[in-house]
């Protein structure tokens, strides 16, 4: 586990659905509003991905993984996020500490961190790793990447409309936030490298999808989260016959 620049805290929630998130500014001032409006994309990414099942892993199946955000607020002395969660894998605690963590390291210092969930029960915060990709996929997935140019190709089993492919494109579009804010972080979101890469292009095709990624600088089991969320789209709506990233 590693080391934070400020001490985080974590409390069992009341509840198993409660999520909550909560830390205090070093130094208390009123934000400009696009510092505010970028602290809430953070987190408004953190929540789309967990809507589309992102937020799943080896302890909870993507089917019915889903994070509804309740009310958030930002302060000159704090920032709180309240979400509904379901079926979430306790690693997804470390996702939101990495975001925190990252967010610290970009100009928004932090003075200390709690994190309100059940999911605490399942794993201490000691032990918390990032999510794996749920097995069995219902698709044929190949991890292939060897450079810091990647292309994620999802190749589905039919022609499918343009509102049938866009809840994947946003999906991806939800990781890609929470991959370059740092959230998949095992090796320090406060590294300058950690959570680098660019989404320089989407091709979305009737039979097809396909995300261009450039410079990319993150650890490779980030991509088991967005996998994750295609299991759940899969299950809910149009099908792939695979995913590749190369």
């Amino acid at each position: 586990m590693s080391k934070r620049p400020f001490p985080v805290s974590y409390r069992t929630a009341p509840a198993e659905s409660v999520l909550e998130i909560q830390a205090y500014f070093r130094n208390p001032a009123p934000w400009p509003e696009d510092k505010v409006q970028e602290l809430e994309g953070v987190f408004k990414g953190y929540a789309a991905l967990g809507a589309a099942g992102g937020l799943a892993g080896t302890h909870a199946s993507p089917a019915n993984s889903s994070l509804v955000e309740k009310g958030h607020r930002v302060t000159p002395h704090e920032l709180f996020w309240s979400f509904a969660a379901t079926d979430l894998d306790p690693g997804s605690l470390k996702i939101a500490v990495n975001l925190l963590d990252f967010l610290h390291a970009q100009g928004f210092p932090l003075k200390e961190a709690l994190i309100v969930s059940d999911l605490i029960r399942k794993v201490p915060a000691e032990r918390l790793e990032l999510p794996f990709v749920f097995e069995p996929l219902p698709f044929t997935y190949e991890f292939e990447a060897s450079s810091a140019d990647m292309l994620v190709d999802l190749a589905f089993l039919k022609n499918e409309p343009d509102e049938a492919r866009l809840p994947f494109e946003q999906a991806f579009r939800a990781w890609h936030t929470v991959a370059a804010w740092g959230g998949f972080s095992e090796g320090g979101p406060s590294s300058e490298e950690e959570g680098e890469l660019y989404l320089m292009d989407v091709h979305s095709l009737p039979a097809s999808l396909e995300f261009v990624l450039e410079s990319v600088a993150i650890d490779p089991q980030a991509f088991d989260s967005v996998v994750n969320a295609f299991h759940k789209l899969h299950l809910k709506g149009a099908k792939l016959d695979s995913v590749l990233i190369q």
